[in-house]
């Protein structure tokens, strides 16, 4: 299978490859040209809803706890992230049998459930189950990543932007952001929102033992200020150019469906269920509530370094 970017996922893995000897994180953001084994620079337009959730309660934080995949630990904060995109990118090959895509540009709506971990002192992202409608990115399936397939329905609501994937033509991950400037946002929010932590997967799917560490960065569409190394001069400060939008501050009401097991049903490749057979989310956070959160409208280039971490310190 080919390894260049967006073959092995989607957005929260816009990019891979194996990479040893390169640095990862912020130092490979600012030092491009050390870090070109096994890392990519994707284009891509999304439209992102982000919202986070603590696990609190000894029962939740015990399944919680269940939940972790070999090799990781109990973060500091456990934490379920929940996303949904609406991602155009510029992708490596031709993608003519995507249904929404044309050429070398794809389209795709992706949703997500992921987990907070921890990996030899080094914490970031897990994904759960990541629902998508796109071949292209389903793809990353038989790489570790936890995809399923689903219809994906996503765009503006009277009064915010909504995004829902659905198996069957049940919603499996449904996220409505509205805005407003009452709630707090947090450090991990922000973080999570801006894919600024690594995000992890095992391959087999929830087993390993092959573990990947994928590093991502965000930049602007016209990386001027990234590519000069000094602040840029105000006139040259565009928004959405040479500096990304901002992202919207609001409230996320979101609901899941609690019942993990369903969520392969129209996939070709069996997802495993990470609680074990019959393992449910309402066992761990509530499944139909509403949290501080974030929509975003924006244009990047994404940055993105895959190492395999397996027999690293990761």
């Amino acid at each position: 299978m080919m390894r260049s970017s967006l073959r092995r996922g989607a957005l929260v893995a816009l990019a891979v490859g194996a990479a040893s000897a390169a640095p990862a994180g912020a130092a490979c953001k600012d030092a491009l040209f050390e870090c070109r084994e096994g890392a990519a620079i994707t284009p891509a337009e999304v439209k992102a809803l982000v919202t986070t959730v603590p696990v609190k309660g000894a029962e939740q934080l015990a399944r919680y706890r269940d939940m972790l995949p070999p090799g990781f630990e109990m973060p500091a904060r456990p934490t379920i992230g929940l996303k949904a995109y609406d991602i155009h990118a510029l992708t490596s090959v031709p993608v003519a049998e995507e249904a929404a895509g044309t050429g070398y540009g794809t389209r795709w709506i992706e949703a997500s459930v992921d987990m907070r971990v921890k990996r030899r002192g080094v914490e970031g992202w897990y994904g759960v189950a990541i629902a998508t409608n796109g071949r292209y990115a389903y793809s990353g399936r038989s790489s570790g990543y936890p995809k399923y397939w689903a219809q994906g329905t996503a765009g503006p609501t009277a009064d915010g932007w909504r995004g829902v994937s659905s198996v069957d033509g049940k919603p499996t991950i449904d996220l409505r952001w509205t805005p407003g400037t009452k709630g707090r946002s947090t450090e991990l929010l922000e973080r999570y929102l801006r894919l600024e932590d690594a995000n992890f997967y095992v391959n087999p799917v929830h087993e390993g033992p092959e573990t990947h560490a994928l590093q991502l960065a965000i930049l602007p569409f016209a990386p001027v200020e990234w590519l000069a190394g000094t602040p840029l001069p105000e006139p040259l400060a565009v928004e959405g150019l040479t500096r990304t939008t901002k992202p919207r501050l609001g409230r996320v009401a979101y609901v899941l469906d609690p019942d993990l097991d369903r969520y392969d049903d129209n996939s070709d490749i069996a997802l495993p269920n990470i609680l074990g057979p019959g393992g449910r989310l309402d066992g761990v956070i509530d499944v139909d509530d509403a949290r501080t959160g974030y929509f975003w409208d924006v244009r990047f280039n994404l940055f993105s370094q895959d190492r395999d971490v397996t027999e690293d310190g990761g």
